[in-house]
């Protein structure tokens, strides 16, 4: 007799996986000299469905706010019934490059839809999850810039040195911060010594959120995440108990869309797995999220199942950990640099205590590959490509 596998959250949810979830002020307009966002992030279910997860990341200075999904893929033995917190994550910085692109071509009278942009960030992961000893490991970051047309390649490279210049991503990549944690276990505030504390502390998620948000308009509604699949003969699984580093990169490609106004990012690991994510964002934050949205979200998206996969790992009793995270990022990469604000403060529930909770904390950031790619140095190793076909 067959047996009939019961649906994941996200499986039985008939909302699109992504969706403007609160419309804010319409007169207010993103932030140029601060990109400001909060993200409540919860978990949806367990076993299959251990790192399915709902985050909504809204701009402080419009008040909107989106609603985004995730959930992981074969690599890490999950449905794959969204995008995984790197995709976002990737999708963010590759987003925010590509607009940065478009508006220094636009100021010099280049079609910006000829510019096709690849970014990809290597990353690794080293020691046993089992033994407590894992830990993310950051490697090189490349971008490639293919452009299609009738341009010198000295005008070409002034674009990309004012884009760059200009991209708050990038500066961030180029930086080295630490962020700050806080920690409420079963509704108890809880020591975390080896991290700096908050500068304030949030409302749980739980709280803020009475019920799972609604669409704010039908009419709004689009494809702004959807699954393909290609070709891919390599596979890599990440094992909790792997002795060495496992090593590949997440990669996003695409090009900006003068007519929509939003920039298409199609999200992938090419070493890995076979499911490409095509992500839609706006620089307006008004047609689809902002990437920083993106970027910011994929962050505590990242955290979030890093803390699943050790507790699930360690056994750890918890219940539908959740968290808040406020990002803000001021400054590009001039003379003075970005200045960035990561705050993560996390609220767990269960059968622990605070110092095992404490733990957990620990060894997600430890593992958690936004934060590790945030806290190190990583300069974009660029490539740019003419054709005139």
């Amino acid at each position: 007799m067959s047996q009939t596998t019961e649906l994941t959250p996200l499986e039985a949810d008939t909302r699109p996986l992504t969706f403007l979830a609160l419309d804010g002020d319409q007169d207010a307009t993103v932030g140029e000299a601060h990109t400001r966002h909060r993200c409540d992030v919860r978990g949806l279910g367990a076993g299959r469905a251990r790192y399915q997860k709902e985050g909504l990341v809204q701009d402080l200075d419009t008040g909107r706010t989106w609603r985004l999904t995730a959930d992981e893929g074969p690599a890490m033995r999950g449905p794959d019934c969204a995008p995984s917190p790197l995709m976002h994550w990737i999708g963010g910085l590759h987003g925010e490059m590509v607009s940065k692109i478009a508006d220094a071509a636009h100021d010099r009278g280049l079609d910006e839809s000829q510019f096709h942009v690849t970014v990809s960030q290597g990353f690794g992961s080293a020691g046993s999850f089992a033994k407590g000893e894992a830990a993310a490991v950051v490697r090189d970051q490349q971008c490639h810039v293919e452009y299609v047309g009738d341009a010198s390649e000295q005008t070409l490279n002034e674009v990309l040195a004012e884009a760059f210049t200009a991209s708050k991503a990038v500066a961030v990549s180029m930086s080295a911060t630490h962020s700050t944690f806080s920690l409420t276990t079963n509704g108890r505030p809880s020591a975390l010594p080896d991290f700096p504390p908050s500068p304030t502390l949030e409302v749980d998620p739980f709280l803020r959120h009475a019920a799972s948000p609604a669409l704010a308009s039908i009419e709004a509604v689009r494809d702004l995440a959807s699954r393909r699949t290609r070709d891919q003969t390599e596979k890599i699984v990440l094992s909790d108990d792997q002795s060495g580093t496992v090593t590949w990169r997440i990669q996003a490609e695409g090009s900006f869309d003068p007519r929509a106004g939003t920039i298409t990012s199609v999200t992938s690991f090419p070493q890995a797995v076979e499911t490409e994510w095509v992500l839609i964002s706006d620089p307006t934050g008004v047609r689809a999220p902002h990437p920083m949205a993106y970027y910011a979200l994929g962050t505590a998206f990242c955290f979030h199942t890093q803390m699943c996969r050790y507790s699930d790992v360690r056994r750890i009793g918890i219940e539908s950990p959740r968290l808040a995270q406020l990002s803000d990022v001021s400054g590009s990469n001039s003379v003075d640099g970005p200045s960035l604000l990561l705050d993560t403060q996390i609220y767990l529930n269960g059968s622990t205590s605070e110092e095992t909770a404490s733990s957990l904390v620990g060894m997600a950031a430890k593992t958690c590959y936004a934060h590790a790619a945030i806290a190190t140095e990583v300069k974009p190793q660029t490539r740019l490509l003419l054709s005139d076909a």
